[in-house]
């Protein structure tokens, strides 16, 4: 069975962790492929350019964090 499923994603590991801002819904790839990377790191891996993720695809809650 692959990594499938819904996580809770932080945008910025070192936190705040409580906070609605740092937090969003990603599936378990892409969670998994960002790891600790910050956002604007992980926006130029290969993952986001193969998988055609870009601020138009993202949710609303990573455009806002940004």
């Amino acid at each position: 069975m692959g990594a499938t499923g819904a996580t809770i994603e932080h945008f910025n590991n070192e936190g705040p962790f409580e906070k609605k801002y740092n937090l969003a819904i990603c599936c378990r790839g892409c969670n998994a492929s960002k790891g600790a990377k910050r956002l604007d790191v992980w926006f130029n891996t290969s993952y986001y350019r193969d998988k055609n993720i870009n601020k138009e695809t993202v949710s609303k809650a990573v455009t806002d964090y940004m």
